[in-house]
């Protein structure tokens, strides 16, 4: 974590893998995969550049999310953060908080909103609202211009709540982002330790036109609680209390946030690593958890905005490490399904 962001925090499309000629694959618990995709995330955990573009669905039950029918929400966003110069850049559309789609963007401290519209006229589906990221009167947004506390780009993709919601993200729920070097490899070895997952290594695919090695994982023995383990892990490795006790208004949150809902649950799902770079590039991952008493009495055809809505979320994104930052006041989503 850079000094800035302790001391006084930030001012405010691609084809699924083909398999390509692999070497043996094969499962293991701590191995060798293990090794591979822990070292990956713990080198992806401390870089300071960061830039994921994610597209994330969620759903009340876990028979909803194996088939992906009966989709309670979606997100697209692409997030990006420089910690050493202390900017971030967002774009993002979701219907997190209503039936109608929000949309927003972050321009290193410059905030544009949508304009406040009844539901009945905001975009319906993720494509619409995609084509409203304009400036009016070409599309939704305006520059917020007088101080607003209900806003994310002051808080790194974050809406003010308790707990925070999040609009955009840079965290995929398995890794926490941009911490310093004895930070990520506190974690990594803290997660080793947990034995968190069973790895397998699936070989080398062909993704974006480019040879990448797979590493495929899932929690053991149905474990419900490994999400909190990461929670936990992310907190004691990025010494979260001490940070927060010497800078009460530090950003922190942005840094780990659960795939699913209070941290409930577990993840799996696989990554594809660079492994010259030693650092992941793209992922798909689904929680999983415990069906909720109240998942029979949602309604599929509205975003009711209950708890079971987000009760297991499915994601994929990709990652990338800038030298600088690209995103700017017309720069598109990415990932829309």
């Amino acid at each position: 974590m850079s000094v800035l962001l302790v001391v006084v925090g930030l001012i405010a499309g691609c084809a699924a893998p083909a398999a390509g000629m692999a070497q043996p694959a094969g499962a293991d618990r701590d191995g060798e995969a293990g090794a591979l995709i822990l070292g990956a995330l713990q080198n992806a955990a401390r870089q300071q550049r960061l830039r994921v573009a994610m597209f994330r669905e969620t759903f009340a039950t876990k028979a909803d999310a194996d088939a992906r029918r009966n989709v309670e929400t979606f997100t697209s966003s692409v997030s990006e953060v420089d910690t050493e110069r202390g900017r971030f850049r967002s774009v993002w559309a979701n219907n997190i908080l209503q039936d109608g789609f929000s949309v927003g963007r972050c321009v290193d401290g410059r905030i544009f909103k949508d304009y406040y519209k009844a539901e009945s006229q905001r975009a319906s589906t993720l494509a619409q609202a995609a084509t409203r990221l304009k400036l009016l009167p070409a599309g939704d947004l305006f520059e917020v211009t007088q101080p607003l506390r209900f806003v994310t780009c002051p808080h790194l993709g974050l809406l003010p709540a308790s707990p925070p919601l999040a609009m955009s993200r840079l965290s995929d729920g398995v890794f926490p982002v941009t911490l310093n070097d004895k930070q990520a490899a506190n974690w990594a070895e803290q997660v080793r330790a947990a034995h968190l997952f069973n790895y397998r290594d699936e070989g080398v695919v062909t993704w974006a036109g480019a040879a990448f090695r797979k590493i495929s994982f899932a929690p053991r023995d149905a474990d419900f609680t490994v999400n909190q383990t990461l929670y936990d892990v992310f907190r004691a490795a990025g010494e979260i209390d001490r940070i927060t006790a010497e800078h009460p208004t530090a950003e922190v949150a942005y840094e780990f946030q659960s795939i699913n809902p209070l941290n409930s649950g577990g993840v799996g799902g696989y990554y594809l690593m660079d492994e010259m770079r030693n650092l992941p590039v793209y992922s798909e991952l689904q929680g999983t958890n415990l069906d909720r008493p109240d998942a029979a009495s949602v309604d599929h055809s509205k975003r009711s905005g209950g708890a079971a809505t987000h009760n297991i979320a499915r994601t994929r994104q990709t990652y990338a490490y800038p030298m600088e930052l690209t995103l700017d006041i017309d720069s598109p989503l990415e990932l829309l399904e």
